[in-house]
Formats: C-alpha cells, structure tokens, sequence
C-alpha cells in the first residue's frame, strides 16, 4: 500500500525548542533537560534553523513485521525515488534517535524532499531510502533478549531484497543520535557489507559511568559497555566512508569529536553552532545525501 504521509512533525517536535524531543533524544532521565540545552535555546547557542525543502511529493510505503530479536512489530517505511530501480539499487538505511519510529523519521528528517533538491539540480543519482524504528535498546544485544542489531540485518535487509528489490546492491546507513551512534556501530560490526555511513549527533559516551550519569539504561553493564565502544572500535572504519556532523550546543560534541579523533583517517563532516535538535540536523541533511550519493556513485 502507498500513501503520502502527512507532513508535519519535526517542526512541532525535534526542531525548534522542542524541549521534550530533545530529552526522548538524549535519553534524559524522568524527562528533565540539562540546563546547558535550555540555556542555548534562550541564548541562541543552537544557531539557525535548518532550511525546510519543498516536499518531494514521492509515495512513502509503509509496513511492519515480526523479528525473533524484538518483541513487539517492527515498522518500516521505503522511498523509491523516480529512476531508481528495482535491482541492486543503492539504498540508503534510515535510524531514528531513541523510540522514534520509521515513518516520522522519514519525514521529520526532510530526507526525501532533500534528496529531490538535490537530484532535480544533477548533483546527486536518485537512491531509496529505508527507514525501520530503533527502539531504545541502542543497536545491540540486550539482556532482555532485544537486539535491533540482528533485526536489521537477519530481518529488515532481507525483507526489503524479497519485497522491493533493495538491499541487493550497495547499503548506507544514515542515523540521528542514538541511530547515529547505531549506525557507526552496525558499520564497525559489518564494514564489508556498508558503503558508507553518515551520523549526525550520534549518542556516543566515553565511558560506562558516562552513559549511566546520563540516560543510564544505553548498556547492561561495563562489559557491555566495552563490547560495544565505537570509540574503541573506529579503526573497524578504515575503509568505510564516514561522515560525522555535530553542533557545538550539543551534549555529546565532546564525545563524537573523541570519536572522529579516533578514526584511522579524518572523516567528512561539520562542527557548527547547534544543538541536539531537528533544527541543527537539517542544517546538514543537503551535505548528508551528497556524502551519500558519492558514495554510491564510487561504490558502482
């Protein structure tokens, strides 16, 4: 089934102060936001909005199915592109930030509409676009048995090679906070089989009492902490394309610039005057889907 979905989410939510959005991003507990991301809203440390594109206008398709790794249905929404393909068309992976879903993060991101810019003035070949909800278990295996990990690769990726053709030819991974800090993980843990990746944001901490001063709930126990270190991990990234964008208003610029710092080469990306909102990461998403299409243009 195809329907346009409405649009209207991340202006009223993730953009503009959009306090409680910020909190579901970060994963602050009892929904409390830190007095640093409340005074860059008052003082304007967040920077400009982002740009708002024109709608695109292409049919988003929308589903859900069951995983052996998620207790719950797992939703999903694909965008194919006029002049996209059907086989081994490149297809850019979506994550949301903390308990967003696949639809609104299709929308909210303004990924499709930017794409369409980006395509109707000749800079970038059209590729699809897949998104699948994140949950709050951070992208690896958890001791109640949840891992989003498994599900997209064992589950999403296959479905969308039988349904749609996709995910036969070359995979991105495009990800907002804790979907950002999923996607540099999943391309760590699977860099043959993703082109590139692209986070904005991404939730990353320095250290297991980091994370449980913070959301307190991203990993089960140190070790857990330790098996899942992007940090640690980013020499896994030596030949991934990585690009990494990230406000200075933003509570984890600290932690992903000791992550870029830890990669085996300078990767593409920006440290602007943002937050850790919709505003900042529209500010972005135009250099995100060029990133992505030379990607996939090299990857051909």
């Amino acid at each position: 089934m195809e329907r346009p979905i409405p649009r209207r989410v991340f202006l009223v939510g993730a953009g503009g102060v959009g306090a409680a959005a910020i909190a579901a991003a970060v994963g602050v507990r009892s929904g409390r936001i830190p007095a640093r991301t409340l005074w860059n809203d008052v003082t304007g440390g967040c920077g400009d909005p982002g740009p708002i594109p024109p709608a695109a206008g292409w049919p988003v398709v929308r589903g859900s199915f069951r995983s052996a790794t998620v207790s719950v249905p797992v939703g999903y929404a694909v965008v194919r592109p006029p002049g996209v393909a059907s086989r081994d068309a490149p297809v850019a992976i979506l994550l949301p930030g903390r308990s967003g879903s696949a639809a609104d993060t299709m929308l909210s991101t303004s990924f499709p509409d930017f794409q369409a810019q980006a395509v109707a003035a000749g800079s970038v070949a059209p590729f699809a676009l897949a998104a699948v909800d994140g949950g709050a278990s951070y992208w690896h295996p958890r001791v109640t048995g949840e891992d989003r990990m498994a599900m997209l690769f064992h589950d999403f990726l296959p479905l969308l090679a039988r349904r749609y053709g996709l995910a036969r030819g070359p995979v991105a991974l495009v990800g907002w906070s804790m979907g950002g800090y999923g996607a540099l993980l999943a391309a760590e843990e699977h860099p043959t089989r993703i082109v590139a990746v692209a986070a904005a944001s991404p939730a990353i901490f320095q250290s297991y009492d980091e994370m449980r001063a913070g959301p307190g709930d991203a990993f089960d126990s140190a070790e857990d902490f330790a098996a899942h270190d992007v940090i640690a991990g980013a020499a896994r990234l030596a030949h991934v394309p990585v690009r990494v964008d990230c406000g200075t208003a933003d509570p984890f610029y600290d932690n992903d610039r000791a992550f870029v710092a830890a990669l085996p080469s300078a990767p593409e990306g920006s440290w602007f005057r943002g937050c850790h909102n919709g505003d900042s990461w529209r500010v972005v998403a135009p250099a995100q889907v060029a990133f992505l299409g030379r990607a996939f243009a090299a990857s051909s």
